[in-house]
């Protein structure tokens, strides 16, 4: 497996939080990030 990348210097913790999340194996990943991410877009 390669390297994962650092956060960018502007990028917010919880877009990166969110980024990281992908990275994870978990089969109930792609409905949890979806939540998150219209959670974040909705506020």
């Amino acid at each position: 497996m390669g390297a994962r990348l650092l956060s960018p210097a502007r990028c917010p913790g919880e877009v990166w939080a969110l980024v990281t999340q992908c990275w994870q194996p978990d089969p109930l990943r792609p409905q949890e990030i979806m939540r998150d991410m219209n959670h974040m877009l909705h506020r």
